[in-house]
C-alpha cells in the first residue's frame, strides 16, 4: 500500500514539473512571436522589439533540454 502512495505521488510530482518547464517554454516561444509581430507591423520603436527578442532567446537558450531527459 505504501509502495502505490510513493507511485500516485511520484506522478503527482512529475506532472507539476512537467507542467511548470511547459508554462515557462511557452512563454519564452510568445514573447519572441510578439516581438517579431511588433517588428513587422512596425509599431513602436524598432529598438524596443529587438530588446524583446533578445530576451526571449537568452531565455529559451538558458534552458537545458537535457532536463527534459
Amino acid at each position: 500500500m505504501s509502495h502505490n502512495y510513493y507511485v500516485l505521488s511520484g506522478e503527482y510530482i512529475w506532472e507539476i514539473w512537467f507542467s511548470t518547464n511547459l508554462s515557462i517554454i511557452f512563454s519564452s516561444i510568445l514573447a519572441v512571436l510578439k516581438a517579431r509581430r511588433k517588428k513587422e507591423e512596425g509599431r513602436g520603436k524598432k529598438e524596443e522589439g529587438v530588446n524583446i527578442e533578445k530576451k526571449g532567446k537568452m531565455i529559451e537558450s538558458k534552458m537545458n533540454w537535457s532536463s527534459f531527459f
